[in-house]
């Protein structure tokens, strides 16, 4: 919004136009982060050394979830 200098209504608009016209949100929400980033915060907040021990813990299958669906770039969260 602060970079388009636009309106939160104009935002949500454009968002949807994007998700329409063939992006995903999780494309999108790649524009403005790296996969690599992401990784690295969610490693570091859950105290987990790589993403096979993240994905052992089942406190955290949803994160990795998360993490898996975000890097095949896909519209809703699959199950990995």
């Amino acid at each position: 919004m602060k970079s388009d200098g636009i309106r939160y209504e104009e935002a949500v608009e454009k968002y949807h136009r994007m998700l329409n016209s063939g992006e995903t949100r999780a494309s999108l929400f790649l524009k403005d982060n790296r996969y690599e980033d992401v990784e690295k915060e969610i490693l570091k907040r859950t105290n987990k050394k790589n993403l096979k021990e993240l994905k052992k813990d089942t406190n955290y299958r949803d994160t990795y979830n998360f993490l898996m669906s975000l890097k095949d770039k896909r519209n809703e969260m699959g199950v990995y």
